[in-house]
């Protein structure tokens, strides 16, 4: 087992705020499919913010490939991380969805290739959206935003892919490419950690599953 996280008597609190996690342990595997529920509210998108550096002020221990995570900065946590957040405005950068690909792609640098715009077309293929590629984002459903977020993935195939709350505003068909490029990945024996609290859309998928309660974590695998 290749591990990827190893959290330690996790305890967190926003500032002012009760305890988010008490004493929470867990160990997450570079490879395969990780499923993390729980209710509204539950710290699921508090967990992504800390394993991903955007939340800081921890007690215990989160190890990233067995290196403290409190002592790394933001661009070596990210080095080998895709994290893709819940909100739309989180992560939608651009104008149209061919320009928000372009910028984390190049990260807001002018410099571009053909291989790149070759990657973007089937990014958004894959999602379903290729048409909409220049069609600016405001005029776009919220079902077409997150596809248009979620189309950011083909083009890191080999980080982990972090995901919370992907389903969120997606249709019936847009989940189905969503679960088959999650199917993809995890048929090269490459990861996927999928904050959800719909954990049933990803059951054939999955392999480890957990879930967050009164600030601890239970799982199998």
């Amino acid at each position: 087992m290749k591990v990827l996280y190893r959290i330690s008597d996790l305890e967190f609190a926003y500032k002012g705020e009760v305890s988010v996690f008490k004493s929470l342990n867990m160990v997450i595997t570079r490879l395969g499919v990780t499923l993390i529920t729980g209710s509204n509210g539950a710290g699921k998108t508090t967990l992504c913010r800390l394993l991903t550096g955007l939340a800081s002020g921890y007690h215990g221990s989160i190890l990233l490939q067995e290196r403290e995570l409190s002592g790394l900065n933001r661009a070596a946590i990210m080095d080998d991380i895709l994290y893709i957040k819940q909100e739309l405005q989180g992560n939608l950068m651009g104008i149209t969805p061919e320009e928000d690909l372009k910028i984390w792609q190049n990260r807001f640098a002018e410099e571009d290739t053909e291989e790149k715009r070759r990657l973007r077309e089937a990014g958004l293929a894959k999602l379903g959206i290729a048409e909409l590629k220049d069609k600016p984002l405001w005029e776009l459903s919220y079902g077409q935003k997150r596809r248009s977020m979620l189309s950011v993935l083909p083009l890191f195939p080999d980080k982990y892919w972090i995901i919370d709350e992907p389903t969120a505003s997606l249709d019936d068909r847009g989940i189905e490419l969503l679960t088959t490029l999650i199917e993809k990945k995890r048929k090269r024996s490459d990861g996927v950690l999928i904050l959800t609290h719909r954990p049933g859309l990803f059951r054939t998928i999955t392999d480890y599953t957990f879930a967050i309660t009164d600030g601890k974590i239970a799982g199998e695998s």
